[in-house]
């Protein structure tokens, strides 16, 4: 008998399923309204929070997320400093309160989802989900319907991996290489930012030397002071890291 509560019984990621679609109504009224929110962090893990250094930040992200055709540069809704940097919520003028408050119950569901880790504002726990490290979020209510999307997909793959039930046209986990192993160890000691680049440089693990590495700097500390770009590489290398732990149980080992 359905009392309201059976999809969520039936199907182990209808939590996030459910989010991915509100964060794609909000999306689209979005567009439909001409209007965004975004968010923009700065990484800094030696940050020293003054007016001034928060003046300047918040400089940057208006130029940062100036939108076009337009030309409207965004209205800072709030800032905040987490251990890395400075992080900031962006909207345009046509973001209603009613808008930015749907936007934020969403996020703060989200959070709950996520099992309602302490130490952070709900609201902005969320955010910093989206963002990572030294990452911006153009479309922060598209971002987060995608994000929702692959917890509902991590969700249902879990939930397969306890049934022992494989999962239709999901290829055999490939163990991790004696490289991603390495990087794995750092990885769960937990540190974030240039720590973790300069955890990753003593454990003795060098860039690749293919794609935007090809030209850069030889080690992790370095690539990370070098350019955005290779911090959002580093970044998206732990998560794939990670995902490939889950899938092939190092995780939990």
């Amino acid at each position: 008998m359905d009392r309201g509560h059976g999809t969520t019984e039936q199907h182990p990621g209808a939590i996030w399923r459910d989010l991915r679609d509100e964060f794609m109504q909000l999306e689209n009224q979005a567009l439909a309204m001409s209007c965004t929110l975004s968010v923009y962090h700065e990484a800094d893990p030696e940050l020293k929070p003054t007016p001034e250094a928060q003046a300047t930040f918040e400089k940057n992200a208006r130029w940062a997320t100036l939108f076009d055709p337009h030309g409207e540069v965004p209205e800072i809704v709030e800032t905040w400093i987490t251990k890395e940097g400075y992080s900031c919520l962006l909207k345009t003028q046509a973001v209603s309160a009613d808008f930015l408050d749907r936007f934020r119950t969403l996020a703060t569901r989200a959070w709950f989802a996520l099992g309602a880790p302490k130490g952070a504002e709900p609201f902005r726990f969320w955010l910093q989900e989206l963002i990572g490290s030294g990452l911006l979020v153009h479309r922060a209510c598209k971002t987060s319907a995608t994000a929702c999307s692959q917890r509902e997909r991590e969700a249902v793959e879990n939930a397969a991996k306890k049934s022992g039930l494989p999962l239709a046209g999901q290829p055999t986990p490939q163990p991790l290489t004696n490289r991603e192993q390495k990087l794995w160890e750092v990885i769960q000691g937990g540190t974030t930012g240039l720590q973790y680049c300069r955890e990753v440089d003593h454990a003795g693990i060098a860039p690749p030397r293919k794609g935007i590495w090809k030209e850069g700097p030889r080690n992790y500390e370095g690539a990370y002071k070098s350019s955005d770009q290779l911090r959002h590489w580093i970044q998206n290398e732990k998560s794939k890291i990670r995902r490939k732990a889950e899938l092939t149980g190092a995780l939990s080992s």
